[in-house]
């Protein structure tokens, strides 16, 4: 069970890339490179345009394809 708790809020490097950073991913049959935007998170941060519908999908390897 150890570890010390984490306090909320607290980023946590296991879970997202660095921000505005590029990554190589390789494993067996794929190959490719992921680009973090200033949030740490794959594609742009562009601001929502007026009217514009959001969506925010929570996941693993299934909810965010590969390449």
């Amino acid at each position: 069970m150890g570890g010390a708790a984490q306090p909320a809020g607290r980023r946590d490097p296991r879970l997202e890339a660095d921000p505005d950073q590029t990554t190589r991913l390789r494993w067996q049959r794929y190959d490719y490179w992921v680009t973090s935007n200033h949030l740490g998170f794959p594609g742009p941060a562009d601001l929502p345009v007026s009217g514009d519908l959001r969506i925010l999908a929570l996941g693993d390897a299934f909810t965010s394809a590969e390449g």
